[in-house]
């Protein structure tokens, strides 16, 4: 396992995962009228927050790929899940609400299918 790969992928997870959080945030403050609608999108390309968020969905996707290149599948897509991890992170950071015990239950599940797979 390179260490390179090990970086491009965990940066990867973290970028997506943190792009995922700001895009729903920027989503979520957008007025419920404009639900399906082209305005939408209209009304989000003028908030930075949502702009941020594509920036590293973008960045991840593009580290991600850069991390497919230089090493195997298996190690690389079981890393890239960890995004989940990064995105409750940032989600509970924001909203300043506790995890509580099924959410590190899911946080521990996540992380411990992770390590097992790569490891086998």
């Amino acid at each position: 396992m390179s260490v390179l790969v090990l970086v491009l992928a965990v940066s990867a997870a973290c970028c997506l995962g943190f792009g995922f959080v700001l895009q729903q945030n920027a989503a979520q403050r957008a007025p419920l009228n404009d639900f399906l609608s082209f305005r939408l999108l209209v009304d989000l390309v003028k908030v930075p927050r949502w702009l941020a968020g594509i920036a590293l969905m973008v960045a991840g996707m593009a580290l991600g790929a850069a991390a497919l290149g230089q090493g195997e599948l298996s190690l690389v897509e079981p890393l890239l899940a960890t995004n989940l991890l990064f995105a409750l992170a940032l989600s509970r950071r924001q909203t300043r609400q506790p995890l509580g015990r099924q959410g590190w239950a899911g946080l521990l599940l996540l992380a411990g299918g992770v390590t097992a797979f790569i490891v086998a």
